[in-house]
């Protein structure tokens, strides 16, 4: 089971590359988790009319590979987390 929410923020010790990538939680289910490794703001053109005014880069982590993560800060803002915020 996994131990923390959504905002947390790991580093994920990569199994299929050794690379590690900090990232914070964005979705969690039984199975696996969701981490945003990479967050940057979409130009205004790409931004109109699109869901998110973020562009993100995202991986999966599985439940079997829960033990790759290390927690780095659990005491993140949720409301000021782009994740949580409405396109303008």
């Amino acid at each position: 089971m996994f131990k923390g929410k959504v905002g947390d923020r790991f580093t994920y010790h990569d199994h299929t590359n050794g690379k590690a990538h900090e990232g914070d939680v964005t979705f969690i289910t039984n199975d696996y988790i969701v981490l945003c490794i990479h967050r940057e703001l979409k130009t205004p053109e790409e931004a109109h009319g699109a869901r998110s005014k973020w562009r993100e880069v995202k991986i999966l982590v599985f439940k079997y590979h829960y033990h790759q993560l290390t927690p780095l800060n659990s005491n993140v803002n949720h409301e000021e987390s782009p994740i949580h915020s409405q396109q303008d």
